[in-house]
């Protein structure tokens, strides 16, 4: 019976296949169209982040290592340089590139449905001698952190989140949200579905840029949702969480 199981889903289903009535001629776009938006929270404390490096991996060598690694070594931290890299080519801005038509450089290293980039990357991050233990918002545009939360208390929040034991053995959580309505002001209902894809690009970037790292990295399928968003201090309806990501050292 398939979706029928499922009337909700096979109801949502449906909702996304309506068509999206954009014109073909991107001169008749309105200007929230093309405008790419980027989340900044300006009166939080800045950790700045060094100089990302190159990755030297072959495109070969990091497909055959890209795996899910779920031991991670419970004391050993990554370095600030490897948090950077990994940022960078992760989820940062290609620089060397812009969009034709957009009123800001927009391009990452990952691809968005219509280049609107829906997805936000926030982060804990266990801490180490340069960046204090804390929750961060990823600020793409510059490349550095916003600390939303820092200490004890903000470990203890994520520790609590109802997922596998061995994901609390990694020094670094991604949460990887979304901003809807960048997407469905102008692909309606599907633009939905854009965001849903956009965040399986995003999830496998970060780990091919783990496997070049040689660091490990496991997706987590936990449904939290809820306390996610409540960490990260959002409402879930405009901007809602998608997905998460452990990484650290292997043990």
């Amino acid at each position: 019976r398939g979706m029928y199981n499922f009337p909700k889903i096979l109801l949502l289903h449906q909702l996304t296949q309506q068509p999206m009535g954009v014109p073909m001629d991107a001169a008749e776009w309105p200007e929230s169209w093309k405008k790419v938006e980027f989340k900044e929270y300006p009166r939080m404390p800045k950790a700045l982040l060094p100089a990302p490096l190159p990755l030297a991996s072959t495109v070969q060598e990091t497909l055959l290592r890209r795996a899910s690694m779920r031991n991670f070594h419970p004391k050993n931290v990554l370095s600030s340089t490897q948090l950077s890299t990994l940022l960078y080519w992760g989820a940062g801005l290609n620089t060397e590139r812009t969009v034709q038509g957009c009123l800001e450089s927009s391009v990452r290293f990952y691809p968005s449905g219509g280049a609107r980039y829906t997805l936000e990357v926030y982060l804990y991050f266990r801490g180490n001698p340069d960046i204090e233990e804390g929750v961060y918002h990823y600020n793409v545009k510059e490349h550095h952190l916003e600390q939303l939360s820092a200490g004890a208390e903000s470990g203890r929040a994520v520790r609590a989140l109802p997922t596998y034991p061995w994901a609390y053995d990694a020094p670094l959580f991604f949460f990887f949200t979304s901003v809807f309505d960048r997407a469905m002001r102008k692909y309606k209902e599907r633009g939905y579905r854009f965001a849903a894809l956009e965040a399986g690009a995003l999830l496998h970037n970060f780990y091919l840029v783990s496997a070049a790292l040689g660091i490990s990295c496991c997706s987590l399928g936990s449904a939290f949702d809820q306390q996610a968003e409540t960490i990260l201090d959002l409402d879930g309806v405009h901007e809602g969480f998608l997905t998460a990501l452990v990484v650290g050292l292997p043990a």
